[in-house]
């Protein structure tokens, strides 16, 4: 797509289009594009249908949200859970944050995430693409006084000053913001200077190979954020990969590590906001889906492993945010429990705790793991449905399943690991969700 088109996508031109895709079931089907390109040119018609298929793919990411978004492929897969981009603009404005820098924004959601919390915003984004579809879904979904519409160095696509009143009363008065295109590393003249205003940054992990996991392909450079720390005087948010290296963290700098809905999605670099080094891992959950996601905090570090004891009554596997985090130690002291063999993440104990930080098993029965017992098992106990959890063993639970050849009524849960006697299969089930303790 270029920079005509995607200004041409945010326009009231394209609405009818849009309109025209979201009627078909799949618009990507040769039906579709048939119907688009009637009216559209060929790129145009792509354009439209691109944009339709990642709505609906980005509704998991971020709900209803996703529906009057634009998106490209590559930006709903870097894009914040919206939930998650809530939550950090909850924790900036409990700080006293009332103004963010959103450098390298994307397509906005954490610029519209700050600007649901009350804060304003100003975003930076290389990618004019990109910029425009920020500054379109900022007006679309922000009450505003006044906004600056993405600058875009492309001649007769430059977007100039707009008005952004969307506000169903003349008197309302909401956040304001500002999308502008820029090269962070040209200058430093984009960095915030005050108080309360502070600055977010989600360097892109994606190369012209796809997505990558080396920090040495963070753009901007982890050696660039780093010199950065020191310059903020409002505080500085750098959203880092899950399993970002933790022995590059700043020691004296928070970090959290975030897991939404069972996944664990981000690592989060705080600066100038507490300035004591705790680690700290939140969980974002809800029982039920649909309901209002809670945040859950629990700080690590410092805590004792418990001696590998003997298979309980029940078994706690703990959130991967916990395991990354290293705070194994706390879920053990909380739950009452103690590891299942030396390096393994999986605790043990004979009381049932309930805490969002890990999952409670019941055990109903153990056996010595061979594949031929297994086979053995599932096929006396009838199973046709089977979940093998494994840990600390090279098997790849997919390949395990087909040799298995299971047949039968019945479901169950196979959990496969190292003990302090030997290897062992556990037979367990989930303990249904209650009031976390």
């Amino acid at each position: 797509m270029d920079v005509e088109v995607a200004a041409w996508l945010v326009s009231d031109d394209a609405h009818d289009a849009i309109e025209l895709a979201e009627s078909f079931d799949d618009p990507s089907s040769l039906q579709a594009a048939t119907a688009l390109r009637r009216t559209l040119p060929s790129e145009k018609a792509s354009a439209v249908a691109d944009l339709v298929a990642c709505r609906r793919r980005g509704v998991r990411k971020l709900g209803d949200l996703a529906g009057s978004l634009f998106l490209t492929r590559d930006s709903l897969e870097q894009a914040t859970r919206w939930e998650v981009a809530q939550w950090r603009a909850g924790r900036l404005v409990d700080c006293g944050v009332r103004a963010l820098t959103d450098a390298g924004c994307g397509v906005g959601i954490d610029s519209l995430g700050f600007l649901s919390a009350g804060g304003n915003v100003v975003g930076f984004e290389r990618d004019p693409i990109l910029a425009i579809f920020a500054e379109a879904n900022l007006r679309h979904h922000t009450r505003t006084t006044s906004i600056t519409m993405a600058c875009v160095d492309s001649g007769p696509c430059d977007l100039a000053q707009g008005d952004g009143r969307v506000g169903a009363h003349s008197d309302d008065v909401a956040p304001s913001y500002e999308v502008r295109t820029t090269d962070l590393t040209m200058s430093t003249d984009w960095i915030p200077t005050e108080d309360h205003h502070a600055l977010f940054l989600d360097p892109a992990r994606r190369t012209a190979r796809g997505r990558s996991w080396d920090v040495d392909d963070l753009s901007p450079s982890w050696s660039f954020v780093e010199s950065l720390l020191p310059q903020v005087p409002g505080g500085l948010v750098v959203k880092l990969a899950p399993g970002f290296p933790r022995h590059l963290l700043p020691q004296d700098s928070q970090v959290t590590w975030v897991s939404h809905r069972g996944t664990l999605v981000e690592t989060t670099l705080w600066s100038g906001f507490n300035e004591d080094g705790r680690r700290e891992v939140v969980v974002l959950t809800s029982d039920l889906p649909g309901m209002t996601v809670r945040a859950f905090s629990l700080f690590v570090g410092g805590g004792t492993l418990p001696s590998p004891g003997a298979i309980g009554e029940f078994v706690y596997e703990p959130d991967a945010a916990v395991i990354r985090a290293g705070g194994i130690a706390e879920v053990a002291r909380m739950t009452d429990s103690h590891l299942i063999a030396a390096g393994i993440a999986y605790l043990s104990g004979d009381r049932l705790v309930r805490t969002p930080f890990a999952t409670p098993f019941q055990v109903h029965e153990t056996f010595d793991y061979t594949e031929k017992n297994l086979k053995e098992w599932v096929r006396t106990h009838q199973i046709g449905t089977l979940e093998i959890k494994v840990r600390g063993l090279d098997i790849d639970p997919a390949v395990l399943r087909r040799k298995l050849k299971l047949s039968g009524l019945h479901s169950a849960t196979i959990i496969l690991t190292p003990t302090t006697q030997r290897t062992q299969a556990l037979v367990v089930s989930r303990v249904e969700s209650g009031e976390a303790v």
